[in-house]
C-alpha cells in the first residue's frame, strides 16, 4: 500500500497537519489556529453472531482513531457491506448493526448523518468519522520521549478470543466472550482525555498489527527505543488455555514478520507471553507515552473511571540512535 500511495500526486498544504508523510493513526486538516479536523475510516468483518453487539464494537473500533490522535468525534457516515438482505443476514439483523453503532457514536458525542452501502457477499461494517482537535494538542506516534513510560490501557488477546470463538474451541466460555466484547466497544475517549490532562507525549491505538507492531511504529517514528516486560501485559485470563490449546489468528505470523528485524525477545518469555505480542487487536486499547512523573497519577485514574481496570504499565522508553525493541520478561 506504501507503495501504491506513493506513486500518487497528492498535493500539498500547509494546513495539512497530518497526512502520509508520514502516516498515522488519522489525517488532520487545520481549519484555524484553535480548531483542526481529524478524519478516519475502518471497517471489519464480524466478531460475534450478535449483531447489535457487532455494530457497537465495529464502530468502537473505527472511533478509536480519533481518540488516539487526541481529538473529540463530531460526526461518522456509516460504511457497510452486505449481501442481499435474506441471503445470509435478514433486514431486522441489518437495522441492529446499524443501531448498534449509532449507539457508539452517541456515546462519544457525535452524530451518525449519512452513509453508503455495498453489496458483498463478505459482511463488513465501520464507519468514516470526522472528528475536531486543538492543532497545538494532537498526539502522535512520533511523540515517545526518552525517559518516558509506556501505559497499555486494555487487555490483549481480542485476536485469539475471537479465533476460538469462530472455530468454536471448546476452552472457551460466554463469559469470556462477554467480557471481551465488554472491552472492545468500550470507547477510548476517556483515556485519551486524561493523556491530554497528564501531558501524554505519544500515543496510538493497538489494533490489527498486534502490541509490536504499533509499538515499532511509535518508537521508528519517534527515534527511541521501546523496552518492554512482558510479565507486565496485560490480557485475558482465558488466553492461557486457548494458546495451549493451539488457537492462533491468521496473521499472527505475519505481524511477527513484520517486526522481527527491529526486536530483541528474551528467549525465557513463555508460549502465552510470545503470542500477546503479535495478536491482532479489534478495537484495542491506546498505547501511551508519558513522561515518568505522572504515570503513576495517570494508571491510577485511569482505574478511578472504571472503564480501564485492566490498564498497565508496561515499558519504558529509552533514547537511541538506532531505534528498536526489547522484550524482557
Amino acid at each position: 500500500m506504501d507503495q501504491l500511495v506513493g506513486n500518487l500526486d497528492l498535493g500539498v498544504s500547509d494546513d495539512l497537519l497530518i497526512g502520509l508523510d508520514p502516516s498515522d493513526d488519522a489525517a488532520v486538516y487545520r481549519i484555524d489556529e484553535n480548531r483542526a479536523l481529524v478524519f478516519t475510516a475502518d471497517v471489519i468483518t464480524p466478531v460475534v453472531d450478535d449483531p447489535y453487539l457487532w455494530g457497537q464494537v465495529a464502530a468502537a473500533n473505527s472511533l478509536s482513531d480519533i481518540f488516539a490522535m487526541g481529538g473529540e468525534v463530531l460526526m461518522a457516515i456509516n460504511l457497510a457491506f452486505f449481501p442481499t438482505p435474506g441471503e445470509s443476514i435478514t433486514t431486522q439483523e441489518l437495522e441492529q448493526v446499524l443501531r448498534g453503532g449509532n449507539e457508539r457514536v452517541r456515546s462519544a458525542g457525535g452524530l451518525t448523518v449519512g452513509g453508503h452501502t455495498v453489496r458483498d457477499s463478505e459482511i463488513k461494517y465501520g464507519l468514516a468519522v470526522v472528528g475536531e482537535a486543538h492543532p497545538d494538542r494532537i498526539l502522535t506516534k512520533s511523540g515517545a520521549r526518552a525517559e518516558d513510560v509506556l501505559i497499555l490501557t486494555k487487555p490483549l488477546g481480542t485476536g485469539l478470543i475471537i479465533g476460538a470463538y469462530t472455530k468454536q474451541n471448546e476452552n472457551l466460555s460466554s463469559e469470556s466472550v462477554e467480557e471481551a466484547c465488554h472491552h472492545m466497544k468500550t470507547l477510548n475517549d476517556t483515556a485519551a482525555q486524561l493523556s491530554q490532562e497528564y501531558g501524554v507525549s505519544g500515543a496510538t491505538d493497538v489494533t490489527g498489527f498486534g502490541l509490536l507492531g504499533h509499538a515499532w511504529e511509535m518508537a521508528s517514528r519517534s527515534g527511541v527505543d521501546f523496552h518492554l516486560k512482558a510479565s507486565l501485559l496485560p490480557h485475558y485470563e482465558i488466553c492461557s488455555k486457548l494458546v495451549a490449546s493451539g488457537v492462533q489468528t491468521g496473521v499472527t505470523r505475519a505481524n511477527e514478520e513484520a517486526t522481527q528485524e527491529h526486536v530483541r525477545i528474551s528467549p525465557e518469555l513463555n508460549e502465552l507471553q510470545l503470542s500477546l505480542l503479535f495478536d491482532p487487536q479489534t478495537s484495542g486499547g491506546l498505547l501511551i507515552s508519558v513522561a515518568r512523573d505522572n504515570a503513576k497519577a495517570l494508571l491510577a485514574d485511569l482505574h478511578k473511571t472504571g472503564l480501564y481496570p485492566h490498564a498497565n504499565i508496561i515499558g519504558e522508553v529509552h533514547a537511541s540512535t538506532s531505534p528498536k525493541m526489547e522484550i524482557q520478561t
